[in-house]
């Protein structure tokens, strides 16, 4: 049951990325949409298309799988955390070597980042194995949410967190 859980996961997580992504154009949205989707074209709100529906599934994960396995929110934050890494450390990577960026695969990133995070999150789902505990692992995924709630409005003013079309920072009143 693991295998599927974790293929559905996988693209849902993946489909409601692409689907987030579009909402940020919607300038009349509600507060509480920005919180959930992108703002602007920014590398951390990229990061955010990730991470807000991986944390949502592994909740849904979470209480699929908690009779049979010990550490779904573990194997999950870990499994966040890689694509988190993977997504900037790939993307500025190839537009380096490319010196510019092309959408396709720019979205293969996303898309194959996302993939190794659910392969993570598998390994230490099967495997059982545990180092910090479903607790610490849950604090640690509401901190990752309030950190990118936070840094939604209130961006430090840095490459990352920079829209490349607008120049702007954060979400645009």
């Amino acid at each position: 049951m693991l295998y599927w859980v974790i293929l559905i996961s996988m693209f849902c997580a993946n489909m409601f990325g692409v689907i987030l992504h579009f909402t940020h154009r919607s300038r009349t949205g509600s507060l509480m949409l920005h919180l959930f989707s992108a703002v602007n074209e920014s590398t951390w709100e990229h990061l955010k298309l990730a991470f807000i529906p991986m944390l949502f599934i592994s909740f849904i994960q979470y209480f699929i799988l908690k009779g049979e396995y010990l550490n779904v929110l573990e194997g999950n934050l870990y499994g966040i955390l890689l694509v988190l890494i993977l997504i900037p450390l790939l993307y500025y990577s190839v537009r380096l070597f490319l010196k510019r960026e092309v959408l396709f695969v720019s979205i293969l990133i996303f898309i194959l980042s996302v993939i190794l995070g659910y392969v993570l999150i598998y390994f230490f789902i099967s495997s059982n194995i545990s180092y910090i505990g479903e607790l610490y692992s849950l604090l640690s995924l509401i901190f990752l949410f309030l950190l990118f709630s936070f840094f939604t409005f209130f961006p430090p003013k840095m490459f990352l967190f920079k829209d490349p079309i607008s120049g702007r920072y954060g979400h645009i009143k």
